[in-house]
């Protein structure tokens, strides 16, 4: 997923100055170690209940293109996009329709 983030550049810059920086957010070279090869698939592949992924329009964080393709690969998880949301879903009325949502989801299949 790494590779779907950042660009080959993004990662030469991590990797030499041991962090990066995106939306002000500093990320150590740590995360970069830990999770450069890491592929979630597998575990993915191995849930079979019904999943609920709810993502920011406005997400920069994950591009929403890796969800989508989440979407299209496995076909347990159900995106719901919210307008105007960002990663962290700082908007009062959008947090409430998030909540009231995952209550929903949760009802059903729990």
């Amino acid at each position: 997923m790494i590779s779907y983030w950042y660009s080959k550049n993004d990662l030469r810059k991590w990797k030499r100055n041991r962090y990066f920086v995106r939306e002000e957010l500093k990320t150590g070279i740590n995360y970069l170690k830990e999770n450069l090869d890491r592929d979630y698939s597998e575990i993915l592949n191995k849930i079979k209940i019904p999943v609920l992924v709810i993502q920011g329009e406005k997400d920069e964080s994950i591009p929403l293109k890796i969800t989508q393709k989440l979407v299209r690969d496995y076909k347990n998880i159900k995106l719901v996009i919210f307008e105007k949301a960002n990663h962290n879903f700082e908007d009062f009325y959008i947090r409430k329709k998030l909540i009231k949502l995952t209550a929903a989801w949760f009802k059903k299949y729990l």
